[in-house]
């Protein structure tokens, strides 16, 4: 469907949109290269409501292929005569409420936009960075707490148990953090005796 017009339904949230096609088909939009806030995530309702307020009733659409959930691949641009190349993809980027992801399609200006929106410190940029990208959001909220077991090792004293119930505790907490990409996390092992070791996790935070 390229460069068809159509009519803007309803915004989901500040990637996805449903539109009315030419034959009154209905089309869900995911807006190519970019990535919005969950709207469950910190600024997730503030860049819907951002996506509704620039966006008119009627848009030019440019899609590509379908996705997993029945959704297509678009950059949404004005139809109006003299608004310029600028589509609404860049549009989020530039105002601080999406990120450019290339890996989602790439479009032109992305990154210019995206630096423009960091430099300025706008929308999800008020601070020098973001505290959670929205696919680690995704990912974290998907996943499964890690548990551990506590093995039941030979000890001679309870010091030693009480060492390796907490050594046991503390790693499934850091791996939890490693898994949902929080830190970095390298283990280092001492051998207190020969039925005995404790690992050190060195958590570098990102």
């Amino acid at each position: 469907m390229p460069n068809t017009i159509v009519k803007v339904q309803s915004v989901i949230d500040g990637d996805t949109v449903h539109v009315i096609g030419p034959k009154d088909e209905y089309i869900k939009i995911r807006l190519l290269g970019i990535d919005a806030p969950e709207i469950d995530q910190p600024y997730g309702k503030e860049a819907r409501n951002h996506l509704r307020n620039i966006l008119p009733r009627e848009v030019r659409m440019t899609s590509g292929k379908q996705d997993q959930y029945g959704r297509y691949s678009a950059i949404l641009r004005s139809i109006r005569r003299g608004s310029g190349p600028i589509s609404y993809n860049e549009r989020m980027i530039r105002d601080g409420y999406a990120t450019y992801e290339p890996d989602y399609g790439k479009i032109p200006n992305g990154r210019e936009a995206q630096n423009y929106a960091k430099i300025n410190k706008l929308g999800i940029w008020w601070k020098d960075d973001l505290l959670e990208r929205p696919r680690t959001f995704r990912r974290r909220k998907n996943q499964k707490p890690v548990d551990y077991p506590i093995k039941h090792f030979p000890t001679t004293t309870v010091e030693e148990s009480n060492i390796w119930r907490a050594t046991v505790e503390t790693r499934r907490r850091y791996s939890e953090l490693v898994l949902y990409g929080y830190v970095q996390c390298a283990t280092v092992t001492f051998s207190l005796s020969h039925r005995f070791q404790i690992g050190v996790c060195v958590v570098y935070i990102f």
